[in-house]
């Protein structure tokens, strides 16, 4: 990924389109605004792809299509099917869900976005004017700018909650070993996901909400299945 601009402040490009951040709607708007003819610049100063493929997503999905599988096993007795000896390897489960991820990185990497017409640079963005903006001491002079930076988790003040080290959306894909049991907080479409994956796959688990279910209230697979119990 490009860290500097390397020309001039006087012959440097007037951009049509700055886009700060570069996550799923940071990497569409870019390159939707290049295929109608503009010329765009993106900054990222992490990673390209945001929390769809790193935390979201990508790794989401494909752990909840795995615990589905290990369901789908423990319930087959129903059809006369019995398979008592189902055992999920978490290591080898974590090492799919990697191998997934490493396989949609390339669709959202600084080298195919350049190949598709959006100039890519890293760095840390600040807007110094209605059509100029900052990155790490280059300014960029643009036509219009779009902030979209995503959001982080929020750890709510729960008492005692700092003190046991709690996971996030983003920190729950370091774990090594399935934990024995799991309390979600936050009831939109990210914990109604956590909540049932590790479900489906021999982990008790609790979901609380904090407040509106949010996405959850739609159909679509962050519905915890039927044939997952779950408390409240």
């Amino acid at each position: 990924m490009t860290g500097r601009l390397t020309t001039t402040p006087s012959s440097r490009p007037v951009w049509d389109l700055v886009v700060v951040g570069g996550g799923t709607a940071g990497i569409v708007t870019a390159k939707t605004a290049v295929a109608l003819g503009a010329r765009v610049i993106m900054v990222e100063r992490d990673r390209p792809g945001g929390d769809c493929l790193w935390t979201g997503c990508v790794p989401s999905k494909t752990l909840l299509s795995f615990a589905h599988a290990a369901a789908d096993a423990l319930a087959a007795a129903r059809f006369g099917i019995h398979a008592d000896q189902v055992h999920v390897d978490f290591t080898e489960v974590m090492a799919r869900v990697y191998a997934a991820i490493a396989s949609v990185e390339l669709a959202d990497s600084p080298e195919t976005l350049r190949a598709a017409g959006v100039h890519v640079l890293r760095g840390t963005a600040e807007f110094t004017g209605r059509q100029s903006v900052c990155v790490d001491g280059d300014e960029i002079r643009c036509r219009q700018g779009l902030v979209a930076t995503g959001a982080s988790p929020l750890v709510p003040p729960i008492p005692g909650l700092v003190d046991v080290s709690p996971l996030t959306s983003e920190t729950v894909w370091d774990l090594e070993k399935l934990p024995g049991r799991l309390v979600v907080v936050g009831g939109g479409s990210v914990g109604c996901e956590l909540v049932q994956r590790p479900s489906s796959a021999a982990t008790r688990r609790t979901r609380r909400r904090t407040r509106s279910a949010g996405d959850c209230r739609r159909p679509g697979p962050c519905r915890p299945p039927a044939t997952a119990p779950h408390s409240l």
